[in-house]
């Protein structure tokens, strides 16, 4: 727990700078959204991103992507992440997701919840949602989610 916060978990809490930010995802709501119950926190990094497509909806009228298709996350969450993909996906689409930074290694399932275009740069943003997480990937994934946090602690 976080001794200025009770009933907060102290995982990040309040770290910000570089490389991550630590940030309650209950703060996130939208005005007059129901706060999460059990809120999570998210994590903002930046790091390379490797998705397969698993499955597309049958509305899809593109041509099926087999290649792996690389970005970056923006957002990590114990819940999902946000990344950024030059190939859009539509909503429902499952995703095999790769992320590897140092000696970690996270692979995930994922549903393509939310994508929206940046014209701008050229990439599509993709809200996904992780469909399971082994307890294996879930290591991995909270493990680079407290690397992000200790780093923008030290920079700070």
């Amino acid at each position: 727990m976080d001794r200025h916060h009770p009933g907060r978990a102290a995982f990040g809490a309040g770290r910000t700078a570089g490389l991550g930010r630590l940030v309650e995802l209950g703060a996130l709501a939208q005005p007059g959204s129901q706060p999460d119950r059990n809120p999570e926190y998210l994590v903002h990094v930046s790091l390379p991103v490797e998705c397969r497509l698993l499955s597309a909806p049958k509305s899809w009228p593109s041509k099926l992507v087999t290649e792996p298709v690389t970005g970056e996350t923006r957002d990590l969450s114990p819940g999902g992440a946000q990344v950024w993909l030059p190939q859009q996906f539509p909503i429902g689409t499952h995703l095999a997701v790769f992320i590897k930074t140092g000696e970690l290694t996270f692979r995930a399932q994922a549903e393509v919840k939310g994508v929206a275009s940046d014209p701008e740069h050229g990439n599509f943003r993709h809200n996904l949602k992780w469909m399971l997480l082994d307890p294996q990937a879930r290591t991995a994934l909270l493990q680079i989610m407290e690397a992000a946090g200790h780093v923008a602690k030290s920079q700070t």
